[in-house]
């Protein structure tokens, strides 16, 4: 029932395109992730594929389990970067590399299930300008781990949210239901 009710939710979420409307619930636990970093890459639009790919971001955040997290995470979105109308995610990858009191414990990784990208400008509208802001919104798969989560049962899905300066590409970004 919990998976049928997230699908709803994001499903109106994509209908909507607004980047404001995409809230999954609460988080299942008691932390929710903030990271900050930048845009490494703007990706690549592939023509036969119709798709921008590897449109990569490096955030960092930590937690009061973790002394530092290191997200690294990689969009493809459909079409050409469109201000206007936005874009849908059609896939991508990324990792979480985990730290405790500067030791390394391990990674969770996986895949960029289906999001939406939305530009805004300084006055709320959707328009791509000086002082305008992207909006993500992600449902990331789990599909692995190592160190510490080897081997651990597959979690639920991971919710992504974001907002990008597109002046400087400083990004700030929550991550909800991650569960480490």
């Amino acid at each position: 029932m919990k998976s049928v009710i997230q699908l709803v939710i994001l499903i109106l979420a994509l209908a909507g395109g607004a980047f404001a409307q995409f809230e999954p619930g609460e988080p299942t636990s008691s932390e929710i992730y903030s990271f900050s970093g930048v845009q490494s890459s703007p990706g690549k639009y592939v023509l036969p594929l119709q798709q921008v790919t590897g449109n990569s971001f490096v955030l960092n955040g930590s937690s009061r389990s973790y002394s530092s997290l290191l997200l690294t995470i990689s969009f493809d979105y459909a079409g050409e970067a469109d201000p206007v109308n936005g874009n849908n995610i059609v896939g991508g990858s990324w990792n979480l590399s985990v730290y405790a009191n500067g030791d390394y414990v391990g990674s969770v990784f996986g895949e960029v299930r289906e999001g939406r990208i939305s530009w805004y400008g300084p006055s709320g509208g959707k328009q791509r300008f000086f002082g305008a802001t992207r909006g993500t919104s992600a449902v990331l798969a789990v599909t692995g781990g190592t160190g510490n989560f080897e081997g651990q049962p597959l979690r639920e899905d991971i919710y992504y949210k974001s907002s990008t300066n597109l002046d400087n590409e400083a990004t700030e970004t929550t991550v909800e239901h991650l569960n480490l």
